[in-house]
């Protein structure tokens, strides 16, 4: 027949392993490669004619957009302060 204080310190012990896992720090968020940079901005073009900055615009503004989505990924993952 089990002791009358074996009920109870089943209970403590399980109460205690839950303070523990509680009080334990939170596994580090780890960033994928992918959002740790962004991509390049183009280099402006030499000699621009209409096509070569129409180009350029619209590789500044894909770098942007691609910057803006990545650190968008790293505030959903590790929260915004």
């Amino acid at each position: 027949m089990p002791s009358p204080a074996a009920p109870l310190r089943a209970c403590l012990l399980v109460l205690s392993t839950l303070c523990c896992v509680a009080c334990a720090s939170p596994a580090p968020v780890v960033l994928p490669a992918a959002l740790r940079t962004c991509q390049a901005e183009p280099a402006v073009p030499d000699n621009a004619d209409d096509v070569a900055f129409a180009e350029w615009v619209a590789g500044v503004a894909f770098a942007g957009r691609d910057c803006r989505s990545a650190l968008a990924r790293v505030v959903e993952l590790v929260g915004d302060p």
